[in-house]
């Protein structure tokens, strides 16, 4: 390919590989001669102008879910001779080749620990894989945003590493501000660290961490007291409910919480939520025995 350039005095190309990103796919340089358009999938209704297409998902797909898009690509002449690169032949789509996946992925073999490098997650790994097969002086990525928290963030790291063996083979990369492609947004250490924002939050994370831990507690000592008042209030019913002599009720139900409350402590942790109850009918004999004994 070198020598054939070299031959003819061909510039490398420069290729603009088009997503369908609204916030940055009408910027791409259309209206320059300089660059070959590569759009994908089923863009084509608005697109100005394109030089090689390429439909890298099953295209029967299609047929079922995106009627025009199908009947856009076995129509020959909508393409007017333009290369159409589908995942493999297919006669129903005369013209288009299938895509050279073994030369591009020839690119990447016995670079990662000897092994064939396997890491192609979406078309957009592909497709620039297919460009660097022209040997281009610069790759731009027009509507390919990949932002987080969408399923294109998993996909991202994959169209980062076949862009970084771009540019350690010399070829520039051009990706608009509007794509996460290639950014964090903060450095790591100078921002995250010690960082005015940084600090800030870090601040307000141990603030809520102190309150959270305060509201537990207060919790835990509420549930507590439920219990134990549920404890009384047991024993009020119980009282309430009494027909015989409250004072002998008294004698053999206070050894009773106290045979179990010596029984509970034994199973103290399997056993808390009795405990309480156990505690607050304790606690309570005495308000209740001031009024039903006098104070005896």
């Amino acid at each position: 390919m070198d020598k054939k350039r070299g031959e003819t005095n061909k510039p490398r190309p420069k290729i603009a590989i088009i997503g369908k990103a609204p916030s940055s796919k009408d910027l791409a340089p259309y209206d320059d001669d300089s660059w070959e358009i590569w759009p994908i999938s089923d863009s084509h209704v608005d697109m100005p102008r394109w030089d090689v297409w390429h439909e890298l998902h099953d295209p029967d797909y299609h047929k079922e879910n995106s009627p025009h898009h199908w009947e856009w690509l076995i129509d020959k002449d909508a393409r007017k001779g333009r290369p159409l690169y589908l995942l493999r032949e297919d006669a129903r789509f005369p013209g288009s080749k299938p895509f050279p996946k073994d030369a591009v992925m020839g690119l990447f073999w016995k670079l990662l620990n000897d092994d064939a490098f396997c890491y192609w997650t979406n078309s957009i790994s592909w497709i620039v894989g297919h460009a660097l097969l022209h040997e281009p002086d610069t790759i731009g990525l027009w509507g390919v945003d990949m932002a987080q928290n969408t399923e294109y963030s998993g996909q991202r790291p994959s169209v980062e590493a076949i862009l970084g063996f771009a540019m350690g083979r010399g070829t520039k990369v051009i990706i608009p501000k509007e794509s996460d492609i290639f950014k964090s947004y903060r450095l790591y250490g100078f921002d995250t660290h010690n960082g005015e924002a940084y600090v800030q939050l870090r601040t307000r994370s141990k603030e809520l961490k102190e309150r959270v831990n305060l509201c537990e507690a207060q919790a835990n000592e509420a549930e507590k007291a439920v219990q134990r008042l549920s404890g009384a209030l047991g024993e009020l019913k119980a009282i309430a409910a009494l027909n015989g002599n409250a004072e002998e009720y008294f004698k053999t139900r206070l050894e009773k919480i106290k045979e179990e409350m010596t029984q509970m402590s034994t199973f103290r942790d399997s056993s808390a939520h009795t405990k309480l109850i156990l505690q607050g009918a304790l606690q309570n004999q005495d308000w209740v025995s001031s009024i039903f004994l006098h104070g005896n």
